[in-house]
């Protein structure tokens, strides 16, 4: 596979189906995608549903995001909050109150001061995964940094993100590492680690050594089938012409770092162990094997970085829906062939209607960590 440009500008409005349901005996999904409205800082989140097939969509005044970042009912449930943290609550949302962050003995101020070698650095964190049997069992990476400046006091400048997955079982408030080796300094991905709900014990990873996996909890880590092929970097399409054709005779890269592997979410298929997706910046790659072989069953484009998301429907798991940079994409065979859905392009126009819930910039969302699930 050859790519014909470098990533673009922006990730776009990003659109990902948030909910599918049954409504007198219909089905309606729900897709959410980003704007940033005219002469406005802040990004807004436009959701709209479809009772048809995607035939048509209309806004839904009535949907409302938890913020949650385990969507099912659970004992424990997160979100992040503004300083780049957690919070819990252990009432459904009613009431929240702050993870402590006490990380290898140490409190969240004196973890990132240690870290950065800066007195007045301050901690972010990414929720990686959560335990499917135990919602107070939850994983994670770090990144400190220093305070942002007067104009922007609540973002990071000089961000550096820690190597290693930690875990706390007890909600957030005490910290050990998990797993040394995962992570890294690469803040373009987004899923360091996930599990498999069906056997909790069996976890993949992306780390130094590239995409790993473990049968037993993450005592013994051990190389996922074909990971050379995996990692290796994709190349531009008439890259080597353009390095040869360089008049100054200046040395640079032949694989830019955008072209290694960066994993943006892995999900296992319900009730069918041996099938897992990887959603990367080549693009969708799946293994019908428990990880064993892998196919890249759809590369999202001429660029890097087009796809965002995956919905596995738990009803029909052989159905997919796949959110790219402006559309969503929908297969009925496992990957096989895959049609339009909903385009942004298309819909666009009437944009303007749709009920608008504020989220966070641009910035802050870029330098949260966020999770994406």
């Amino acid at each position: 596979m050859l790519y014909e440009s470098k990533p673009s500008e922006g990730n776009g409005p990003e659109p990902r189906v948030v909910r599918i349901s049954k409504q007198n005996n219909r089905e309606v999904v729900w897709i959410s995608y980003i704007d940033t409205p005219a002469n406005s800082r802040d990004d807004v989140t436009r959701v709209v549903r479809s009772q048809n097939g995607g035939h048509t969509w209309q806004p839904d005044p009535q949907y409302r995001e938890t913020g949650f970042l385990n969507a099912e009912k659970a004992t424990v449930v997160y979100k992040s909050n503004n300083d780049g943290l957690l919070n819990k609550s252990l009432d459904g949302g009613v009431h929240w109150i702050e993870c402590q962050f006490n990380v290898n003995g140490l409190s969240a101020q004196q973890f990132a001061s240690k870290a950065a070698h800066d007195d007045h650095a301050a901690l972010a964190f990414n929720l990686s995964a959560i335990h499917p049997h135990d919602p107070a069992t939850i994983y994670g990476t770090f990144a400190v940094g220093g305070i942002g400046s007067k104009t922007y006091p609540g973002l990071y400048e000089k961000i550096i993100h820690l190597p290693g997955a930690y875990f706390s079982r007890d909600a957030g408030d005490h910290w050990s590492m998990f797993a040394p080796n995962l992570g890294g300094d690469r803040p373009d991905e987004r899923v360091l680690l996930a599990i498999d709900p069906s056997k909790p014990d069996r976890m993949i990873g992306h780390g130094k050594s590239g995409l790993v996996m473990t049968l037993d909890a993450g005592r013994s880590w051990f190389p996922v089938g074909q990971q050379a092929d995996l990692e290796a970097p994709a190349e531009l399409k008439g890259r080597r012409e353009e390095l040869a054709r360089r008049p100054d005779g200046a040395s640079i890269p032949l694989y830019p770092e955008f072209t290694y592997l960066a994993v943006l979410e892995i999900e296992f298929q319900h009730g069918s162990p041996d099938v897992i997706y990887l959603v990367t910046n080549k693009g969708l790659y799946k293994t019908q094997d428990s990880a064993r072989t892998w196919r890249l069953i759809y590369a999202g484009g001429p660029s890097y970085y087009a796809l965002n998301s995956l919905w596995i429907d738990r009803e029909k798991p052989s159905r997919l829906f796949l959110g790219t940079r402006d559309k969503v994409l929908i297969s009925d065979n496992g990957g096989c062939h895959f049609r339009t859905l909903f385009d942004w392009n298309r819909f666009r126009p009437t944009r303007r209607r749709i009920v608008a819930i504020p989220v966070a910039s641009a910035a802050k969302r870029a330098l949260s960590l966020q999770l994406y699930f």
